[in-house]
């Protein structure tokens, strides 16, 4: 292992501990990747001691409201729903409703009464 790879490993190693160590308390508001500048429908919040990314949040693809990762709802390729998409639940939920009632089959009962289509 050449000198520059050993430093790499050690660095990586000491971001990595401070980072679990780090309690947060000091957080950016919503940013945009650098590498991401043109598009506007990703952010994020990091960590201002560590530098640890807290939050990440994207534009749902059909309503335009912001969800934050836990939330969102990835699309899984099929015509209704194309991958690559992210949705809100509520999004979500509507294009399953739709989707369900476009084959005939019964819409479940989680998804409630009040979905429209688009």
């Amino acid at each position: 292992m050449s000198n520059s790879e050993e430093l790499r490993k050690d660095f990586q190693g000491k971001i990595a501990e401070l980072q679990a160590n780090c309690k947060h308390e000091s957080v950016t508001d919503w940013m945009k990747p650098d590498f991401l500048s043109g598009i506007p429908t990703i952010e994020f919040k990091k960590c201002n001691t560590c530098g640890k990314i807290i939050a990440r949040r994207t534009k749902c693809w059909a309503c335009g409201n912001w969800v934050e990762e836990p939330n969102w709802i990835q699309g899984d390729g099929s015509e209704k729903i194309p991958i690559g998409t992210v949705f809100c639940c509520e999004t979500h939920k509507r294009l399953y409703a739709q989707t369900a009632r476009a084959l005939g089959k019964e819409v479940p009962p989680w998804i409630g009464r009040n979905t429209g289509t688009f």
